[in-house]
């Protein structure tokens, strides 16, 4: 018979039901259950945003994998380090609130947010995307 969801998929359809509501669905494969089969790094949404709610960042990998996803100022300046770790394959969420590593809220203004990883080669990977944060 056809089953419903499992334990592996059920958080799989919650997220992207919540991703579908909030307007900001990017479809990775027709198989809502197929793995990335490369590295993405989503635009933030809301952009512009407020440091209240904070912005999320989403972003995929094909492999296990370390991965550092970073803000960075127009000057190249490290503001904050959102992820530094290991992560299955799949899609993961961060959200970053506008404040530096110090808990200071950050200018209004431009920033960037690179994730850097390694794929199943050991060739590094590199995505860079901008946002705007407002006061």
């Amino acid at each position: 018979g056809i089953g419903g969801p499992d334990a592996n998929t059920g958080p799989i359809i919650l997220t992207r039901a919540l991703d579908w509501l909030e307007g900001s669905t990017t479809v990775l494969s027709n198989n809502p259950f197929t793995m990335p089969n490369e590295f993405y790094l989503e635009q933030n949404f809301p952009n512009p945003f407020n440091p209240g709610p904070g912005t999320k960042i989403r972003f995929s990998i094909p492999v296990t994998s370390k991965v550092n996803l970073t803000i960075y100022n127009t000057l190249g300046q490290v503001v904050q380090v959102l992820e530094n770790g290991i992560f299955a394959p799949g899609r993961h969420t961060a959200v970053w609130n506008g404040r530096n590593a110090a808990g200071e809220h950050v200018a209004s203004g431009l920033y960037l947010f690179v994730l850097k990883s390694k794929d199943e080669l050991g060739s590094d990977v590199v995505l860079l995307k901008k946002m705007v944060k407002l006061q």
